[in-house]
């Protein structure tokens, strides 16, 4: 703060006495200086732990030789600087147990979306010259909290996640600090593709054949190359029990149906279901996909009451169809022939969710 002198003569020394509570300072200025600067000790805000600023009173004491003349007053607000603020220490971890279930690591510092959570802790808050700390608040990646630590549930993003850090005191002054955390993008295993195919003894596609073989695409969230995928694959009958293949399913890549003791010999009239079970550090994700029946023109079930067309019969007393095929009316595929036999051009429907019952009027209930 600077003090400006205004003497009517520059013989005249001079005092300035600046009293703040129970606290004062006495400054002696000499003759024919007209400007003074006053330096307020910070830690007189010990005086105001409760408030930013308060007035403090100046008086400007005029002597001449010595002996005192006169002297003036006015006030003085003394208003805590920012550097009053609190003082404390932010920081975040992964947090692994989350909603009673515990994830796995990924490393040292590592967050992972939908997989961990995050610790965020206030430290060391200490409230300065008089104050008290009165308040916390954390907030970051969609949580918040008033407490020093605010434990997460799981994180939804991923990216850089800013958490803010907030310790208020007693004069209503806070300061406030930010972490950002980085947190890999995940999702679980996905299978794009299964599927299976007959094939000849070389290795042909062939509708008819006995041997099979399958392939799957499939991918993973390496996470930096902390997470691993292994892969299994089974195959079983229609209604029946599974098989492991012996196949290392690597994806987009074709291999035998086929066990540890060789390819398989499917049989002609079953259809089979594939499995591909994908297993990272997260869990396991399980997928199936079809191999087929031979293909047969017209197919009849060994008890006489089923019938099939492009495949072999699967169900009892039931006429079967393979998918991909198209049936005709004469010129028409089915689904024409309905639509132009039943829904011709030009006729007027009418839903019947939209009639309404209205209860007729006495004149309309008369006979004549």
């Amino acid at each position: 703060v600077t003090a400006t002198i205004s003497s009517v003569s520059s013989l005249y020394t001079h005092e300035i006495l600046i009293e703040f509570g129970i606290l004062s300072q006495t400054l002696n200025i000499s003759a024919g200086i007209s400007s003074q600067i006053i330096t307020i000790p910070i830690s007189w805000l010990d005086q105001i732990p409760n408030v930013q600023s308060s007035p403090a009173r100046v008086t400007l004491i005029t002597y001449s030789n010595g002996v005192y003349i006169g002297a003036v007053a006015t006030t003085l607000t003394i208003r805590a600087p920012q550097s009053a603020a609190p003082t404390f220490t932010a920081s975040c971890a992964p947090l692994l147990t989350v909603g009673g279930t515990t994830y796995p690591s990924m490393g040292s510092g590592v967050y992972v979306q939908g997989k961990s959570g995050c610790t965020a802790r206030i430290t060391g808050a200490a409230a300065q010259y008089g104050a008290t700390v009165t308040g916390y608040s954390i907030r970051g990646g969609g949580y918040s909290g008033t407490s020093a630590t605010l434990q997460t549930g799981l994180l939804g993003g991923s990216g850089t996640v800013p958490f803010v850090f907030r310790v208020t005191d007693s004069r209503g002054m806070y300061t406030e600090k930010t972490v950002n955390i980085a947190v890999l993008a995940y999702t679980a295993p996905q299978v794009s593709s299964l599927t299976g195919w007959r094939v000849d003894s070389a290795g042909a596609a062939a509708p008819a054949g006995t041997l099979g073989k399958c392939r799957a695409v499939w991918s993973y969230t390496s996470l930096g190359g902390a997470n691993t995928c292994s892969v299994k694959a089974f195959v079983k009958p229609a209604g029946g029990s599974e098989t492991a293949l012996n196949a290392a399913m690597a994806s987009g890549v074709d291999y035998w149906v086929a066990t540890a003791a060789g390819n398989m010999t499917l049989t002609v009239t079953t259809r089979y279901i594939l499995r591909l079970a994908l297993t990272d550090k997260y869990g396991t994700v399980s997928v199936t996909g079809s191999l087929p029946s031979a293909a047969f023109a017209m197919h009849l079930n060994a008890a006489g009451n089923s019938i099939a067309f492009g495949k072999a019969c699967e169900r009892s007393n039931a006429v079967e169809i393979a998918a991909g095929r198209t049936l005709y009316l004469g010129d028409s595929t089915l689904r024409d022939w309905i639509r132009n036999t039943f829904f011709p051009v030009g006729a007027i429907y009418q839903s019947y969710a939209c009639l309404l019952y209205t209860s007729p009027s006495p004149r309309d209930r008369s006979l004549s």
